[in-house]
């Protein structure tokens, strides 16, 4: 059922988009990805701005409307490029749901389920003396090299 309407919308939003002129040229997969990247980011900057309500759609706030973008161009490339994104939503969800508590990682160097912290604040306090040792040993270093310096203290990428 999912599937099926998944790529009935699909197909209808990548008509639209063949409508009005987003496949005339060919555009590479980079480029496609940057687009829906640049939703993403219009939702970020939409709750950095309080979210308010869209200009477009007034019934929806600004960060509904930009992640429907997100989606719409999601749908538009996987549709135009054959690709079975409702059946692998699928999968992934079951998948998940085998997968251990936080996928077994840790996040800014601290494991979610650890029991050390006892409360928000503890923890919270952790991580802002961790950000000050990092960038304390890295003040006089490129941007990139504290960048380097978080992701192998934190050990995870930042970018």
């Amino acid at each position: 059922m999912f599937e099926k309407e998944w790529n009935k919308i699909a197909k209808e939003v990548y008509k639209n988009a063949v409508n009005h002129g987003f496949w005339k040229d060919e555009v590479n997969d980079g480029e496609r990805m940057a687009l829906i990247h640049a939703e993403i980011s219009e939702a970020l900057e939409a709750l950095r701005q309080g979210n308010p309500s869209s200009n477009k759609i007034i019934e929806y706030s600004n960060l509904e409307e930009e992640l429907a973008d997100a989606v719409i161009r999601i749908m538009d490339y996987a549709f135009g490029k054959d690709l079975d994104i409702a059946g692998a939503i699928l999968a992934k969800i079951e998948y998940n749901q085998s997968r251990e508590y936080m996928h077994g990682k840790s996040f800014w160097g601290v494991n979610m389920d650890d029991t050390q912290y006892n409360d928000d604040a503890e923890y919270l306090l952790n991580m802002i003396q961790s950000f000050h040792l990092v960038l304390k040993e890295n003040k006089n270093k490129p941007v990139r090299k504290i960048i380097e310096a978080y992701e192998q203290y934190f050990k995870f990428q930042l970018v």
